[in-house]
């Protein structure tokens, strides 16, 4: 994870801090992904995240309708 500052900084500063629902679960030797689950809990869609920015990773959870915590309006 420290070869990728990006998404490093979105993990632990803005996934569990910023938006509801949302967890991280480390998986050594594993690329990152981000996967995304339906109100039933079934897996809808992962995706590799280790080549996106910041911002990007941001925006995705944001088109993902993934609601953002109340006192962190602004992501």
């Amino acid at each position: 994870m420290n070869k990728l500052p990006e998404v490093k900084t979105f993990i632990y500063e803005d996934l569990e801090a910023k938006y509801d629902r949302t967890s991280f679960k480390k998986v050594p030797g594993k690329s990152p992904e981000i996967i995304f689950f339906n109100a039933n809990g079934e897996e809808l869609e992962r995706l590799d995240i280790s080549k996106m920015k910041r911002d990007e990773l941001n925006a995705l959870v944001k088109a993902k309708g993934i609601p953002v915590k109340s006192g962190h309006d602004e992501v």
